[in-house]
């Protein structure tokens, strides 16, 4: 696949209409012992439908708690202060049966490990079983065969079989199928894939990117993907938020970013992926056959928030 220009990503998310939502200056805080300290500093950018925008950075950079402050996700400790709209609906300050209807119908999320986010009590049909009944006016019958009809979505194996399957029986690679399939139950408009891939081999990393990429073709969903890997971003992105304690440091398309970097970290984080003969691994829109997603700059730490 060639890599895409500025013109044809511009042109295409031209094409696209309003975006699905509009992020200005939003901020996540956290009150520590009296005082408080920023998680994310006036953090702006659009996503529309279909498209893939990553936000990148080190563990610690605030990508992933400005990303769950549009669900109100944060601890108890936590503040959100700017603004996010999904059209004319305001997130930030949402509260009660408001914010119950955003989650799940209007945004989902796609958790960095499935083995704590689904329950581990209850078969995995079951619960999308509940999140459809919880949402629609859909009976048992009914809700099963969209069940099923989710998994094979997801391209899960044996689908009528793992429906019945508790999450401790599934594979990683399942368990991360099983919760994309319960995300997408609702028909979300926005996805949020935080770090969807990190908790898997290498190889199940693969078969999950290519079902990412597959998905996004066939719902007009955008995706919002939380990473520190610039190998699952040049995969995946059309635009790209690089983020630096709690800051945007750049923000471009992912032709800009690859191509042409203006900041001297997005140039560290690209340089630390490995260069195989010379060329770099890592080239919008395609990958050396064989070459796995690559950790990129910075090392695992333990987020602001704790």
């Amino acid at each position: 696949m060639s890599t895409p220009t500025t013109t044809d990503t511009a042109s295409t998310t031209s094409r696209r209409g309003e975006p699905i939502l509009q992020v200005r200056d939003l901020s996540v805080d956290f009150y520590v012992e009296g005082e408080w300290f920023s998680a994310a500093d006036q953090i702006s950018y659009d996503v529309h439908p279909g498209e893939v925008l990553a936000i990148v950075g080190e563990s610690g950079s605030g990508k992933s708690q400005s990303s769950m402050s549009l669900l109100g996700l944060l601890p108890p400790n936590g503040r959100t202060r700017g603004s996010a709209k999904m059209g004319e609906v305001e997130l930030v300050g949402l509260t009660g049966p408001a914010l119950r209807r955003i989650r799940g119908n209007e945004i989902a999320v796609i958790f960095q490990e499935p083995m704590t986010a689904l329950n581990p009590v209850y078969p995995v049909g079951f619960q999308i079983v509940e999140t459809l009944r919880t949402h629609f006016d859909m009976g048992p019958t009914r809700a099963k065969e969209r069940a099923i009809e989710l998994l094979e979505l997801v391209e899960m194996p044996n689908p009528q079989v793992r429906f019945n399957s508790y999450p401790h029986q599934l594979s990683g690679g399942q368990r991360q199928r099983a919760m994309i399939a319960q995300s997408l139950a609702c028909d979300p408009k926005l996805l949020i894939a935080d770090e969807p891939t990190t908790a898997l081999d290498v190889t199940v990393q693969a078969e999950i990117l290519k079902l990412m990429r597959d998905l996004r073709s066939r719902i007009d969903s955008g995706i919002i993907l939380i990473t520190h890997d610039m190998g699952v971003v040049a995969d995946m992105a059309d635009s790209i938020v690089v983020m630096r304690r709690g800051k945007v440091v750049e923000h471009g398309t992912a032709d800009d970013i690859f191509n042409r970097p203006q900041h001297a970290y997005t140039r560290e984080l690209l340089g630390a992926v490995p260069h195989l003969g010379g060329k770099s691994a890592v080239q919008v829109g395609e990958r050396a056959p064989g070459v796995a997603p690559t950790p990129g700059a910075g090392e695992e730490a333990a987020d602001l928030a704790g």
